[in-house]
């Protein structure tokens, strides 16, 4: 019996393209200073573990194994000079750990637009001495409500 060993093979490899899953970042569109935005990451595909989201105002948002969105509220900067009005505030996301995703898009962004919170009003009561002969002393009282 004769064994033929003239024979070959061929294979052919193919790479797989990674699933990329998105991470989406949402934050209230306006709000005034000092007043709270609220930023909301999701995805698609639950993550298998909790998925640790950063984000480039420092706020981290969790996404917990098997969920599929978070919201989280970060206060916007209060400013007490008045020069914020119209300003927005971008964010981004600079990491992220966990999760066991092949392939993760984290390039999305969200932005606010900060206005001029309504001033605190401040009433300033100043009474006086009602009579006083001439020469005397005047009493000024000012009083803050």
């Amino acid at each position: 019996e004769e064994l033929d060993t003239n024979a070959t093979a061929t294979t052919i490899v193919t790479e797989v393209t990674p699933y990329t899953t998105t991470v989406n970042l949402t934050a209230t569109k306006e709000v005034e200073a000092d007043e709270d935005i609220t930023y909301t990451e999701s995805v698609a595909n639950p993550p298998k573990s909790d998925l640790v989201i950063k984000l480039s105002n420092g706020a981290e948002i969790k996404i917990k194994a098997g969920e599929t969105s978070v919201s989280v509220t970060v206060a916007s900067h209060d400013d007490v000079y008045g020069e914020t009005d119209g300003t927005t505030e971008d964010v981004s996301i600079t990491g992220t750990t966990g999760g066991v995703y092949e392939d993760l898009d984290t390039s999305a962004t969200a932005s606010t637009v900060v206005t001029e919170d309504t001033p605190d009003t401040t009433t300033v009561h100043l009474t006086a001495t009602k009579e006083v002969e001439a020469g005397e002393d005047i009493t000024y009282t000012a009083s803050v409500a």
